[in-house]
């Protein structure tokens, strides 16, 4: 990949109009021309593909370029720090709708009740 500095106006307003979408988008640190010669869009928390033609077209007339474009954008956000999945506790049902003491719902927990 080549660093350049092409078309950074567009690729800054694709950002821009991508975190409406996805508002984990991190900030625009710089981007690249790739095998596939769009952009490679690195942030500061992770990276982002946009079309060569597309920053050109934000450049020159953005209302040209649809939501539904946009949309499909800030899809392919790749995050280097994704947030962890919290796993809740069990929650244990009661049949008679009292609360259990802590060895009855050991007991349950376990099976044996």
């Amino acid at each position: 990949m080549q660093k350049t500095n092409q078309h950074s106006g567009g690729v800054r307003g694709i950002l821009t109009r991508t975190r409406q979408y996805n508002p984990e988008i991190g900030n625009y640190m710089e981007h690249f021309i790739n095998e596939r010669f769009s952009f490679t869009v690195r942030l500061s928390n992770g990276r982002i593909e946009i079309p060569m033609e597309m920053a050109h077209d934000q450049e020159t007339m953005s209302s040209s370029i649809s939501e539904d474009r946009i949309q499909n954008i800030a899809q392919r956000f790749q995050n280097n720090n994704p947030r962890p999945v919290l796993q809740q506790e069990p929650i244990i049902p009661t049949q008679t709708g009292k609360r259990l003491g802590f060895w009855e719902r050991l007991l349950k927990w376990l099976g044996l009740k």
